[in-house]
């Protein structure tokens, strides 16, 4: 029975370290050398509802907009390779597909502050033209349409650079408004998992009632667990939420330009 305990004691330390291992090769392997642009839509609401046509209407430049809809959509280069304008052989766009046409497109957020590209409507489409996406650079769109979108999809010819639809924000790791931390999750994903870690791994280790094996092979697949892999997958989980999060200016609308 004891030498059952010994063998899984011991594969339980070794498949914990096979994993974290794992885990840290495939996360850089995906971000090396590669420019990835990813983007995820927040929104997409009707702004009239049906009735209300004839007592409530969005006007824009003097003109009324028919059905309108708005979407919100962010657009982050998540690789660790910058995107340069020379990149570019066309714009980005950000392809409104089933709208009849885009009314206005509004800049509403970015990273870093200055991260100011210039923006036009193109039909359907908002074109985001040439300009610097370093590692981790963000904007984020208000976009006005005519109709409702259908499919919303970002694309564009540039050199080297992979483009993903993600189904919705990256998991929070906090519960603050954009994913943020606040004292009690730091203490639920950092202190408790630890502390628990740390108990299980110091009893274990001092039983008198385990084998030697059991007693050495415990306690490091439980300390590697709380205290090494759970704190990295959180960290991780913040970075990568992070990034998706825009710079706003105090007030908002000092933030917030309009595409042509």
């Amino acid at each position: 029975m004891l030498a059952h305990v010994d063998i899984a004691a011991i594969a339980l330390g070794s498949i914990l370290s096979c994993v974290g291992i794992y885990i840290g090769y495939i996360t850089y392997r995906d971000r090396r050398g590669r420019a990835e642009l990813q983007y995820v839509v927040t929104t997409i609401t009707r702004l009239v509802p049906h009735g209300w046509g004839e007592s409530l209407q969005v006007v824009h430049d003097g003109d009324r907009v028919n059905d309108p809809w708005l979407v919100i959509a962010r657009i982050v280069n998540v690789g660790d390779k910058a995107v340069n304008a020379d990149d570019f052989e066309k714009p980005l766009a950000l392809k409104l597909g089933g709208s009849m046409g885009v009314a206005s497109v509004n800049q509403t957020g970015q990273r870093p502050a200055d991260l100011m590209p210039d923006l036009e409507r193109d039909g359907d489409a908002v074109l985001v033209l040439p300009t610097l996406f370093n590692p981790g650079d963000m904007i984020e769109l208000q976009v006005l349409t005519t109709g409702q979108p259908k499919n919303v999809e970002l694309g564009g010819r540039l050199s080297e650079v992979a483009f993903r639809q993600l189904p919705h924000l990256p998991y929070p790791p906090g519960s603050g408004h954009e994913g943020e931390m606040l004292p009690l999750d730091k203490f639920m994903a950092f202190v408790l998992p630890a502390a628990l870690s740390l108990t299980l791994a110091i009893t274990v280790a001092l039983s008198h009632d385990s084998s030697t094996a059991v007693r050495i092979a415990v306690p490091i697949g439980s300390v590697l667990a709380g205290c090494v892999f759970w704190p990295w997958r959180e960290s991780y989980l913040i970075k990568r939420r992070a990034m998706f999060k825009p710079e706003r200016s105090p007030g908002a609308p000092e933030g917030t330009r309009t595409g042509a």
